[in-house]
């Protein structure tokens, strides 16, 4: 598939890995609830898309998980450019602390990151 990159797009969300597993049950619990009542609400995840195919989320490890848990065929996200995508990737933050690599992407003055 080839993808526009800084668009919004829609993919199953088992083709991304999350940042990291869901940390507090609560949140996961009522994302999964709403997710079933109303399906996908909140923006889209921020991914980068890996030499394999495979999507790397940057944001949303709870949402992620409940769209997968509630069984939803799809969710939106934006697709990081592949020069935001290289910068991402050899932050030293990366991936195990993505709020400080878009910070650090900020800071530099990235103008594709003031759009998300």
């Amino acid at each position: 598939m080839d993808i526009a990159s800084g668009d919004v797009i829609c993919i199953p969300p088992r083709e991304i890995r999350p940042v990291h597993e869901p940390r507090d049950p609560e949140l996961l619990s009522r994302l999964i609830r709403s997710m079933r009542r109303s399906g996908w609400l909140g923006r889209p995840l921020l991914v980068i898309r890996e030499e394999s195919g495979v999507y790397q989320a940057l944001t949303g490890s709870h949402r992620l998980s409940a769209a997968i848990q509630a069984e939803l065929s799809t969710v939106p996200v934006i697709v990081a450019p592949l020069e935001v995508a290289e910068k991402i990737r050899s932050s030293r933050y990366f991936p195990k602390a993505p709020p400080f690599i878009a910070q650090d992407l900020f800071d530099a003055g990235e103008e594709w990151m003031r759009r998300f």
